[in-house]
């Protein structure tokens, strides 16, 4: 669980919020600092990590995409405590024609690795929010559930599932921008996301976050603030 967050979502965000603030984040109610899609700015964040590393009373989240370097991963462990990725496809096709990356899976699974090698699986404070460790997300698009399979059978040959935390999201809404992909011109059907969530039981994960289909919603897209 993450609970309140002090989402932070651009490097103006990084400056006029954290740079040159003595706040630690709790001060404000929030269980985490929550570093939204910071992929693009991450050698800034770097910096001011660095000066802040000490102060910070709450746990510090990498929610990423997941198409990270590994090294990059292993700079950021030094001052990160929970890296939040998501795992979007297993499929060279499907990343090409959706991400123009046929490599996402191969980057993101090492990326992955990296992750568990520096934080491990996932623990919990008293409250059950999650203060260090990797949280994996994976979002089920139309059409997909057996890549969405193939994703949950490379997980539990390579990583304990059992322990390994892990998001099941059916919260995909078709945009404007999908019209060129007819398929993914719908929201996904509740056999296609059961079919999935199923199969993650049936491999034996137990740490799972599951969604109603009523988070397939435009009204919970954060407002970037870029």
């Amino acid at each position: 669980m993450l609970s309140r967050c002090l989402r932070i979502t651009s490097p103006i965000a990084i400056t006029t919020r954290m740079k040159n603030s003595t706040n630690t984040g709790s001060e404000n109610g929030a269980s985490n600092i929550n570093f939204v899609t910071p992929t693009h700015y991450s050698d800034a964040l770097l910096k001011v990590l660095e000066r802040l590393k000490g102060k910070l009373t709450i746990p510090v989240i990498y929610n990423c995409g997941g198409y990270e370097k590994k090294e990059e991963v292993k700079a950021l462990s030094e001052y990160v405590d929970v890296f939040l990725p998501d795992i979007k496809y297993f499929s060279p096709e499907l990343s090409k024609k959706y991400s123009n990356a046929a490599d996402y899976f191969k980057v993101a699974s090492d990326a992955l690795y990296e992750m568990y090698k520096c934080k491990g699986y996932a623990e919990y404070d008293g409250e059950g929010h999650i203060k260090k460790g990797v949280l994996t997300r994976h979002l089920v698009l139309p059409g997909a559930y057996r890549d969405s399979i193939k994703i949950l059978d490379y997980i539990a040959e390579n990583y304990d599932a059992k322990r390994f935390a892990l998001s099941i999201m059916s919260q995909y809404f078709p945009t404007e921008n999908c019209k060129k992909y007819p398929e993914l011109c719908r929201r996904i059907t509740t056999l296609e996301y059961m079919k999935v969530v199923e199969h993650a039981r049936s491999k034996g994960f137990e740490n799972v976050y599951i969604q109603e289909k009523s988070s397939a919603d435009e009204k919970y897209v954060p407002d970037f603030d870029y």
